[in-house]
């Protein structure tokens, strides 16, 4: 009876933790201290490269493996098209020092110039958010895209215990914050 005591508490444990609401990953943002605008623009800021290929090379895969979920970076994009790191969000079944060894903070600044966003033909400030899939069901073992307008979007995250369905309005009430 004891041990099957332990083995339920054990699995309620693993089942719980795999369910956790989105987790602010403890950054400091180094961004310059400008106003930013989130989303706008009659032209959104939109990276010019091919942004999957850029973290494709740049990411170690080992450590990338060992992600389950998604995790949502909002960046900073200075009129001038520099890139920064602003805020992170951890969707996943990892802890933010997991998270945190994808050096996604140093791989955000070094990718290079940004389209800025543009409003009256004038470049302005503003925030993008990226979300990174990892083992997220319908998307490559990596995916990396544009948040924008996906109010009603969900995801079912493929962890080792069992599926995991993150909804973006779970997200999005918690990233704003």
């Amino acid at each position: 009876m004891k041990h099957l005591l332990t083995l339920l508490l054990l699995t309620l444990s693993l089942h719980t933790s795999a369910q956790r609401k989105p987790e602010k990953i403890q950054y400091e943002s180094e961004c310059p201290q400008y106003d930013y605008c989130k989303e706008c623009g009659d032209t959104k800021a939109v990276y010019t490269g091919k942004m999957k290929r850029y973290f494709e090379k740049q990411l170690n895969f080992r450590d990338l493996d060992l992600i389950e979920g998604v995790i949502v970076v909002q960046i900073a994009i200075d009129s001038n098209g520099i890139p920064c790191a602003n805020k992170f969000y951890n969707y996943t079944t990892n802890t933010s020092e997991e998270v945190n060894r994808l050096r996604l903070v140093w791989l955000i600044g070094t990718m290079g110039k940004w389209q800025p966003a543009m409003v009256n033909g004038q470049p302005v400030n503003s925030y993008v958010k990226l979300a990174f899939y990892s083992k997220v069901d319908k998307r490559p073992l990596f995916d990396v895209d544009y948040l924008r307008n996906d109010k009603d979007r969900k995801w079912v995250v493929n962890t080792k215990y069992e599926p995991v369905l993150v909804d973006y309005r779970a997200i999005e009430s918690s990233v704003d914050n």
